[in-house]
Formats: structure tokens, C-alpha cells, sequence
């Protein structure tokens, strides 16, 4: 009987695995702004607490058929905040460009001569990672 106690207690406790950027999603794409198709935006919206754990992340476009993909930002470093509805962004090409476009700036860049476009007509934008806690890339299948 305790035996039988023991192991209920042991799946009761057991709770799934999580990454700890799981609760947070991408909120909005922009792929040009004012004429300027290098200025690029991924803003991700956090949906609850101790979601900043992003170093490691990669934002990934896919083309049209989804043949092809460039990872277009490993993202180099953790948020500082956290919390319900907090946002963060990937902008490309440089501060300076996309500052003058947008008149804000993001929380990180991709250079997009170097890695890349997202497609304005068709294609997918990815974010994340694989696993509960971000694994070094070069160990991803």
C-alpha cells in the first residue's frame, strides 16, 4: 500500500517540461517600412512571468515552399524584464536605419546583408528553440 502511495504522490508531482521562453509568442512581423525593404521587425510578447531566457534563441525565416531557411539571429544575450504582455524586438538591418524608420529601438539586430531577408509575399518566421532550457546551437539536429 505505501508503495502504491509513493507512486502516486511521484506522477502527481511530476509536471511537464517547459522551455523558459515557452510562454511567449510572435506577436507581430513587419517586413519593410517607408519604402525601405531592409527594415524588418519580430516583436514578441511575453505571456506571463520568467519568460527572458532567450539567449541561444533563433529567429528562422523559411522561403515560399519552406524548402529553404536562414537563420537570420541567434539571439546573443538574455531580456532584462519579464511579465504578462512585456514585449521585445528583433529589427534589422542596424539601430541607426531602423530607428530613423521607426522611431524606436529593438532589443536586438540581424544584419540582413550578411543573414538575410524575410520575404515580404510568402514564406514562415520561427522563433525559438529546442528543449526545456536552450541547448548550445551547434548541438541542434
Amino acid at each position: 500500500m505505501r508503495f502504491r502511495i509513493a507512486v502516486l504522490v511521484f506522477l502527481l508531482a511530476c509536471t511537464p517540461a517547459r522551455a523558459a521562453f515557452h510562454l511567449a509568442l510572435i506577436d507581430e512581423v513587419m517586413s519593410g517600412a517607408g519604402g525601405n525593404a531592409n527594415v524588418q521587425l519580430v516583436e514578441i510578447r511575453m505571456l506571463a512571468m520568467f519568460q527572458s531566457s532567450v539567449a541561444a534563441t533563433r529567429l528562422t525565416a523559411l522561403n515560399c515552399d519552406g524548402t529553404s531557411f536562414a537563420v537570420l539571429l541567434q539571439v546573443p544575450f538574455n531580456v532584462p524584464n519579464s511579465g504578462a504582455n512585456v514585449r521585445w524586438l528583433m529589427a534589422s538591418p542596424n539601430d541607426a536605419t531602423f530607428s530613423a524608420a521607426s522611431g524606436i529601438h529593438a532589443d536586438f539586430y540581424w544584419d540582413n546583408a550578411s543573414a538575410g531577408n524575410i520575404d515580404p509575399t510568402c514564406g514562415m518566421v520561427c522563433w525559438g528553440a529546442p528543449g526545456g532550457f536552450v541547448p548550445p546551437p551547434a548541438t541542434w539536429d
